[in-house]
């Protein structure tokens, strides 16, 4: 404390000792502050080109990466072409099974499983009667109601089932009661439109009758066995 007091003292008897002025140019100033960002600039520019740097290098890694892949995926694809002209003739006669199956499809379109249909026919049939004739129309393609191949039918159809053809009995029974027993049997079976008699005869004798009858058939009856295409061995 003492050595303080001693200096304010000394201060105090020497007028104008104790003004403090900065004699510096502000152009000295000014340089120093200019040499201070110009710096700082430098250094955002200098780490600026090295993350650029940085950027481009891994941009070129990265081109480099995909590049390979491109090239072995290219590569891989050539391998495989190779191996499937190897191949052409097999896929050449898959081309031609597939051809001809479509061909089948549109030919076997109205296929109809007939043994079936002929034996519930005759299982119809009442054990006095007996089936001399079967006769069996198919048409190309399955016509609307109205358009079948029997008149009659046709005209006595009232199911709006798409008609495919036609079948034609004859034969004998014991007693004409028994025609109609089998008509309305016949009428029961899938895919028979409307069975009707054309005719119905006794024998001069008073034993027996001759009968006809006639019915449509109904789309109900197509197989579809070929709807389906049969995929060649070892395909997916």
């Amino acid at each position: 404390m003492t050595a303080v007091v001693q200096e304010r003292a000394a201060w105090g008897t020497m007028p104008g000792w104790g003004i403090v002025a900065n004699l510096l140019p502000p152009e000295v100033t000014f340089a120093r502050r200019v040499k201070v960002l110009r710096r700082l600039v430098v250094a955002a520019l200098a780490l600026v080109c090295v993350l650029a740097v940085a950027a481009y290098l891994l941009a070129m890694v990265g081109n480099h990466s995909a590049a390979a892949a491109v090239a072995k995926e290219q590569s891989r694809t050539a391998g495989l072409e190779r191996e499937q002209k190897q191949y052409s003739g097999v896929l050449a006669i898959q081309g031609s099974v597939k051809s001809v199956q479509g061909q089948i499809q549109s030919l076997m379109a109205s296929d109809v499983d007939l043994p079936t249909l002929i034996a519930s026919v005759r299982s119809a049939a009442p054990a006095s009667m007996t089936i001399n004739q079967i006769s069996i129309a198919l048409s190309k393609t399955a016509s609307s109601t109205g358009g079948g191949t029997t008149a009659g039918a046709s005209a006595l159809d009232a199911s709006g089932a798409l008609q495919i053809g036609s079948v034609t009995l004859s034969g004998n029974a014991a007693h004409l009661t028994d025609v109609s027993t089998y008509v309305d049997k016949l009428a029961q079976i899938d895919g028979v439109i409307q069975p009707y008699p054309t005719s119905n005869r006794a024998d001069d004798a008073g034993k027996g009758a001759a009968w006809n009858i006639s019915f449509a058939l109904s789309s109900a009856l197509l197989s579809h066995r070929f709807d389906k295409t049969i995929a060649p061995t070892g395909s997916n």
